[in-house]
């Protein structure tokens, strides 16, 4: 049999890879050791030299590049994979040139995984072998702007500051000291993402992690250290970016620099601040022009967001408003067709890069790889709005087919509003509303991923925090029922003793009972 490793520093993940690799390679690989980290992967390594080694790239004590390298060293044959969050593809783009093999963005397919295993398999009795490259040209194209999916997220203040540090690990940022920085200049928009890659290696003298996007004539970077920021080195990057854009020689470069910050819930703060700057040494005729660019940037996000949520929803009135919005704003500021179409192709990417992250059904890579070529067609005689429409008639297929059973991110989402609403006159028509889809849909989508209806989860959820009022205070039952959302007592009461057996009255006499004989 073939001998193989894995490393991850995630025990389910870890758990996951053992699982799958019994199920689906019984009698063909050997599974010899899981690591937990980079330093016991290279140990377990040289004794007993795996064929294959899948690991990640981010683990603590020596991550998956230096493990890389000196397993290239050590055991030149050893088939390397690396498996990696979407907002590491920076690193992944390094460890292609340790001669790492292939490389899956988590989260992958079984299919995926399964691919590169039976190539790797299939050409192990090949003296000479050629790398598997396609699949990573392909993730290149997918995910070398990743990190405009945080950065706008971090700027507007999307997200909590613990959701935002959860996510921020994916792009290999731990908690520390930030700076954000903002530049304006009329370049920014043709620089491209190898611009955005210069200018990432010029912070990164003065830093940890870099994450960076670019949006119009805004260059936005958030600068982590877990150490104090160099200043020298800091302002020499600043210097040196802002030569960079002024090489056309064309417009007036603006940049502004936030105070250094911790707490994640400052992202926005650190925005504002950096952008403050920007405003304040704009000539008086640019400073409405900088302020307008900075709501279209945030009405555009919160465009992405929405056709995200619709798509997810299968709201199709809501997806072709969305889309409306968003090419009215993109219209602005995109000269012509070509510019169009590559910022719509971004951020279509990057609902299709959030929507894997944050839902149960992924968007195949062949979709996704479909999309990124219906907007590169120039032959297309479609107008950019048709191509727009195209696509996002593509993802609602893929959607429709891999979720029959119903939306289980909107159900969450449901019930998240109802465990804080609770109290208050909830209905399904008001959460719909809330949650931007069909009453309908939502009513079918709960029904099929909870079990029960709606209406059914709201009673029991406040029959439980009736139920806890009663052993927790001395209050009155009919005080309790219009607390947890009931208008009618006697109505709370029969919903009560249909669930529980028992009357409410008698339920709160036996928990006073008990508290009596615990006191005595």
């Amino acid at each position: 049999m073939i001998r193989i490793m894995i490393a991850d520093d995630e025990e389910y993940e870890r758990e996951y890879l053992t699982k799958f690799i019994g199920e689906h390679y019984q009698g063909v690989l050997e599974l010899v050791f899981a690591a937990k980290d980079g330093a016991e992967l290279l140990s377990m390594a040289q004794k007993l030299r795996p064929e294959i080694i899948v690991m990640d790239i981010r683990m603590p004590r020596l991550d998956g590049l230096e493990a890389a390298a000196q397993l290239r060293q050590k055991l030149p044959k050893a088939e390397l994979v690396i498996l990696s969050a979407y907002g590491q593809f920076s690193y992944a783009k390094q460890a292609m040139k340790l001669g790492v093999r292939d490389f899956l963005v988590k989260p992958y397919l079984d299919d995926e995984l399964m691919e590169t295993l039976n190539q790797l398999i299939a050409g192990m009795d090949l003296i000479e072998k050629e790398p598997l490259n396609e699949q990573s040209r392909n993730m290149e194209l997918l995910y070398e702007d990743a990190d405009r999916d945080i950065v706008w997220e971090l700027a507007f203040q999307k997200r909590g500051g613990r959701i935002l540090e959860k996510e921020l690990q994916l792009f290999g940022v731990r908690a520390g000291n930030y700076k954000c920085i903002v530049f304006s200049h009329e370049r920014i928009p043709q620089i491209g993402t190898a611009g955005c890659e210069v200018v990432r290696h010029l912070f990164e003298k003065a830093s940890n992690r870099v994450i960076i996007s670019c949006l119009f004539r805004q260059m936005v970077l958030y600068v982590f250290s877990e150490d104090e920021l160099a200043y020298s080195e800091m302002n020499s990057a600043i210097r040196k970016t802002g030569e960079y854009l002024g090489n056309s020689g064309r417009g007036r470069g603006l940049c502004g620099v936030s105070g250094t910050y911790r707490d994640l819930d400052d992202t926005g703060k650190a925005f504002r601040e950096a952008e403050a700057y920007i405003e304040d040494y704009a000539l008086p005729e640019l400073r409405d022009n900088c302020r307008m660019t900075v709501q279209d940037i945030e009405d555009l996000c919160s465009a992405e967001e929405f056709l995200q949520f619709s798509l997810m929803s299968r709201n199709h009135s809501q997806i072709s408003n969305h889309c409306s919005q968003i090419l009215q704003i993109l219209k602005k500021y995109d000269a012509d067709d070509v510019l169009l179409l590559r910022d719509m192709s971004r951020l279509l990417l990057s609902v299709i890069r959030k929507m894997n992250y944050q839902s149960e059904n992924r968007i195949p890579t062949e979709t996704a790889l479909r999309i990124y070529e219906m907007f590169r067609q120039e032959s297309s005689k479609s107008t950019p709005e048709e191509i727009l429409r195209e696509c996002t008639a593509v993802l609602e297929k893929v959607i429709d087919a891999a979720s029959p059973g119903g939306n289980a991110m909107i159900v969450r989402k449901a019930k998240t509003y109802m465990q804080t609403n609770y109290g208050e006159q909830v209905g399904l028509q008001k959460v719909a509303d809330q949650l931007k889809v069909s009453a309908g849909y939502l009513s079918k989508s709960f029904k099929a991923q909870e079990g029960i209806s709606f209406t059914e989860y709201l009673t029991e959820l406040r029959i439980e925090n009736a139920k806890r009022l009663i052993r927790e205070s001395d209050r009155s039952i009919t005080e309790i029922s219009y607390e947890v959302g009931f208008q009618d007592p006697g109505y709370f009461g029969k919903c009560f003793k249909k669930s529980e057996k028992i009357s409410p009255s008698d339920y709160a006499a036996i928990v006073r009972q008990d508290v009596t004989r615990r006191g005595e």
